[in-house]
């Protein structure tokens, strides 16, 4: 089984505590309902921009606020930009309305399902989505794209991926802090960078479905 190596500072528990401290204020404050829902509504936005920003999408917070509202921004975009936004927003939705249940375990299926969400109807993917690669990718840098980092061969990576969601089951069975292994599955996935295309978006996807028991954008 995957077994990652990390320590537990004084600064890392600090931080933690901060965190946890700073939800709770926010949870317990006595805001009204309409309120509340502006502040969830602005929390996806800035999710939804900021996931899809990371991977080079060119709409800026006020157009990806537009086309989550089904409004046509001013500027013209690619399907693909549009389509990114959308995907992002059920992928965030499908992580709110499904695991509700604390109790509900992470897999395989469900980080497949991310990946097809993310990807869904971008075209070229028609046949990668929800499906781990089968042909050796690269991450690169820079306009010449030169390499920078190899994943692992594709025959590695189901095991790898199995391997994955064995210790992320085994940590909360284990109640490993939430945050704690959130970090580490993101970290680990993107080094295993399991799918042809969407490694980026539903890597944070599946760090925000770790916390979703803590943060929660969508009602």
């Amino acid at each position: 089984m995957y077994s990652p190596k990390y320590t537990i500072t004084h600064k890392l528990i600090k931080s933690i505590n901060r965190i946890v401290g700073a939800h709770a204020l926010i949870t317990n404050a006595p805001l009204q309902p309409k309120w509340e829902a502006g502040l969830r509504y602005q929390a996806l936005v800035k999710s939804v921009h900021s996931s899809t920003h990371l991977e080079g999408n060119p709409l800026t917070e006020q157009e990806v606020a537009q086309v989550l509202e089904g409004k046509k921004p001013k500027r013209e975009f690619r399907k693909r930009d549009i389509l990114e936004v959308t995907n992002y927003r059920e992928v965030l939705q499908y992580i709110s309305d499904t695991y509700k249940d604390p109790k509900l375990l992470i897999d395989e299926k469900t980080i497949l399902h991310l990946h097809n969400l993310c990807v869904k109807g971008i075209e070229g993917m028609e046949k990668e989505a929800g499906r781990y690669r089968a042909v050796q990718n690269y991450i690169v840098a820079g306009v010449a794209r030169i390499p920078i980092y190899t994943p692992p061969p594709p025959q590695d990576v189901p095991k790898l991926m199995k391997d994955l969601v064995e210790w992320i089951q085994d940590a909360e069975k284990n109640d490993v802090s939430p945050f704690i292994i959130s970090a580490i599955a993101h970290y680990e996935f993107e080094s295993i960078h399991p799918f042809v295309d969407g490694n980026g978006r539903t890597g944070r996807a599946l760090a925000t479905l770790i916390l979703d028991g803590i943060f929660c954008l969508c009602d």
